[in-house]
């Protein structure tokens, strides 16, 4: 169960995320900076001809390297939305949108939409992610 829940490093507790990693008796300096995790993508507005595995798979390589696909997009439950898990890099820009253009049946004009249920915090000043900058009033 200890190399399951080490091997995952990411899990959902209670709708807070959290990055599970092995424990050490040194301290570190420094925290190592988050450049990747894995992060859920929900696309919308994905055309008929693209909602295959390939197409979703094109799609959400947008945001960076998709590993799975949710259950319910896996069976095809709807098509009004696909949700992808993907290793997104942080240090890149997250998408919001991916316009799509081409000859289907005439012509193929579509803004896909990416949403993100959660991300980690980001600092106002650094940009670094994980972190969260709070003010002092004094």
């Amino acid at each position: 169960m200890r190399r399951r829940i080490l091997t995952r490093g990411m899990w959902n507790i209670i709708g807070i995320p959290m990055l599970i990693s092995k424990w050490t008796p040194f301290a570190e300096e420094a925290q190592p900076a988050m450049k990747s995790i894995p992060l859920w993508v929900t696309l919308k507005n994905v055309p008929p001809s693209i909602f295959t595995d390939k197409g979703l798979e094109f799609l959400s390589s947008a945001v960076e390297k998709p590993v799975k696909r949710h259950p319910k997009t896996e069976a095809y439950v709807s098509f009004e939305e696909a949700q992808i898990l993907v290793e997104a890099d942080l240090i890149k820009h997250l998408p919001k949108e991916y316009y799509i253009t081409g000859e289907e049946q005439g012509k193929l004009d579509v803004v896909n939409q990416y949403f993100y249920p959660w991300l980690p915090p980001r600092c106002g000043k650094c940009k670094k992610w994980g972190i969260k900058l709070k003010f002092v009033l004094q």
